[in-house]
């Protein structure tokens, strides 16, 4: 937002209106700007949420009970 702010106040010559062909003031270039934040971050935790549900659902054991992490744990010896 600070970036954005920045940049309005720099490429805009008044408050009033920001360019000539879409009449827009600088704080609807904002609150478009916080718009499109917000439905990225929706659709990224949207689907963060799918994946852990997915994850959840299968319900895998943990790693240390894999078998195939066991052989290699079983293997170990230190004294060799």
């Amino acid at each position: 937002m600070l970036a954005v702010s920045t940049i309005l106040r720099d490429h805009c010559p008044s408050e009033k209106l920001c360019a000539k062909t879409i009449h827009l003031n600088q704080a609807e270039y904002i609150t478009i700007c916080i718009g499109l934040e917000t439905f990225t971050l929706m659709i990224v935790i949207a689907n963060y949420v799918y994946q852990v549900f997915r994850f959840n659902s299968s319900q895998t054991p943990p790693d240390v009970l894999r078998d195939d992490m066991m052989s290699c744990a079983l293997d170990f010896n230190p004294n060799r």
